[in-house]
């Protein structure tokens, strides 16, 4: 999340990930679409667009993270069957 903030601080848009990140959360106090989207002068599809390229993003940003455990993970899945092939376990 901190490479996400980043990118949006860097662009000049905190405020707007701020909202963003809320609305991500599945808390009660979380604004809407609507809100956001009155609040940032926006319509409601454009705020629907903007909070899924939001989503997109943090999920590449976080298979990327994760991407060299998951590797890890994969090595020491394998073990040498008795025919001498590697195997997944």
């Amino acid at each position: 999340m901190a490479r996400l903030r980043e990118e949006y601080r860097s662009a000049g848009n905190v405020r707007f990930f701020d909202q963003m990140k809320k609305m991500l959360m599945d808390e009660p106090d979380r604004p809407s679409q609507a809100q956001v989207a009155t609040e940032f002068g926006m319509t409601e599809n454009a705020v629907k667009q903007a909070f899924y390229r939001f989503r997109q993003r943090y999920q590449t940003l976080l298979r990327e993270e994760d991407r060299p455990y998951r590797r890890h993970a994969r090595r020491r899945r394998r073990r040498i069957a008795p025919s001498g092939l590697v195997v997944r376990a």
